[in-house]
């Protein structure tokens, strides 16, 4: 797994200049001073870390669509593929070693981003007995309910990052 950024950047005046993820926060800095003309502009960057490339992805296609930053091009053109899959085959490919090590890797990043499972679980919503059921493999998510608690996720790191 691949801690990754998700960076916002904003000029002077606050306005959303760019959105981006990247593992390497000053390499790719110095790739967009080389090669866009909008850089120069940029006064503050926000940084949100991600526990995973795949997350941080996820989170920067969200933020390309509803916040709508000036200068990202290629994502706001690309539709989001739409896939058929169970709830335990979409665990296993998003987090690569199943839902115990995806419910794990959400509270981490809650809890980097001061955030916490019953602000998750109100979010969704769901009981927290039954987060807690997940996390001990009591018992397996269904496709709707896993949905609604992503869903929830993105919004609250989103709604913090910002």
């Amino acid at each position: 797994m691949t801690r990754t950024a998700l960076y916002r950047h904003f000029d002077a005046d606050g306005v959303l200049l760019y959105v981006g993820i990247t593992d390497c926060l000053s390499q790719r800095d110095r790739q967009h001073a080389a090669s866009s003309g909008w850089h120069a502009k940029v006064v503050r960057t926000e940084t949100q870390w991600c526990l995973s490339r795949e997350h941080a992805a996820d989170l920067e296609r969200v933020a390309v669509k509803h916040e709508k930053p000036l200068h990202n091009v290629q994502l706001s053109e690309l539709p989001r593929p739409v896939v058929s899959i169970t709830p335990q085959a979409m665990l296993k490919a998003a987090h690569g070693d199943g839902a115990a090590k995806a419910i794990r890797d959400m509270e981490d990043q809650l809890k980097a981003a001061g955030l916490s499972v019953d602000d998750l679980c109100q979010t969704a919503p769901i009981k927290r007995s039954t987060w807690t059921r997940w996390k001990s493999q009591a018992t397996t998510q269904n496709m709707e309910t896993w949905t609604r608690v992503v869903e929830a996720y993105d919004r609250l790191t989103i709604a913090k990052a910002s």
